[in-house]
């Protein structure tokens, strides 16, 4: 049956009022140039609405992508708070998969045999209680109302945390790169503390030395260019200066042919920007091993 009232709001327009009754189903539509009008009262697809405005049984969909909208203005909101102890909130959550119960798939027969994705209403309430609410429905003898959830609260609390954790890893970088710097320090002040390093780096000769040395590069950290220096004892039959990267792996080695004092220089264009093992191997054995640190 259908009806048309025309020229409402002093416009040509038609306004049509359909309804169609069959055995299996009944169809109630107003809608106006594609425009769906619905009645006031609570609306339900496939099922008797009981608590919210419009319910669904099953699935719902829309032609794009993305969330639905809802008004978020700035000039409708008061009492505007930050989100305190996140990271806490979201270790207290329990998602879980699941699949529903044989006797609520019978009141429903959209549902699925198929695992699901949610949190425990009950579990859910304990940390979100605004978000929980009766959802009207009941299971036969149970007097306790089915509970229903909206899971958003936990989207917006776990962006924060996000962001929580994001600082925080920002400053444990920068906490354990003030910690690299103190320990080239404490090794630059150990190395300078040895009267034989001390006349090395202020260019005098070690004379008579029966013992093989390998020192702090300078200037360490670098960015353009390094000096290795060493002495090597008479009695050495070979060796080398070997750089290795942080995780082992052998990037450069030199030979080196004579003995006492000597040096190798390091270009920052042989190396990429990061920290570095340097060792001298004298005899086919590790001799000594030190650290240096190449900038951008």
């Amino acid at each position: 049956m259908l009806f048309q009232i025309k020229g409402i709001d002093q416009s040509s327009s038609t306004i049509n009022v359909e309804f169609m009754n069959s055995a299996s189903d009944a169809t109630f539509r107003v809608y106006n140039d594609g425009d769906m009008w619905i009645p006031l009262g609570n609306i339900g697809f496939g099922r008797d609405p009981v608590t919210n405005r419009l319910e669904v049984n099953g699935d719902a969909s829309k032609t794009t992508a993305g969330d639905w909208l809802a008004n978020s203005d700035k000039r409708i909101k008061t009492d505007i708070k930050d989100i305190d102890n996140s990271i806490e909130t979201v270790m207290k959550l329990h998602p879980v998969k699941f699949k529903y119960t044989e006797e609520w798939k019978k009141n429903h027969s959209s549902i699925k045999d198929q695992y699901y994705y949610n949190f425990i209403a009950q579990e859910y309430k304990e940390i979100f209680p605004e978000s929980v609410q009766g959802s009207g429905e009941f299971l036969e003898g149970d007097k306790e109302e089915i509970l229903q959830m909206e899971s958003y609260s936990a989207q917006i609390v776990t962006i924060k945390a996000v962001q929580e954790l994001i600082k925080q890893n920002q400053e444990q970088k920068e906490m354990i790169e003030n910690l690299k710097n103190k320990v080239i320090q404490l090794e630059n002040c150990c190395q300078s503390s040895n009267k034989e390093d001390n006349a090395n780096l202020f260019g005098a000769d070690i004379k008579e030395s029966t013992k093989t040395i390998l020192y702090q590069n300078n200037p360490n950290p670098f960015y353009e260019q390094t000096a290795i220096n060493y002495y090597l004892a008479n009695d050495v039959n070979n060796a080398s200066l070997i750089i290795f990267d942080m995780n082992g792996k052998q990037i450069k080695k030199y030979t080196i042919a004579d003995r006492g004092n000597g040096n190798i220089t390091i270009n920052s264009n042989e190396l990429a920007p990061g920290m570095y093992m340097y060792t001298l191997v004298t005899n086919n054995k590790e001799t000594a091993t030190k650290r240096m640190i190449l900038t951008d």
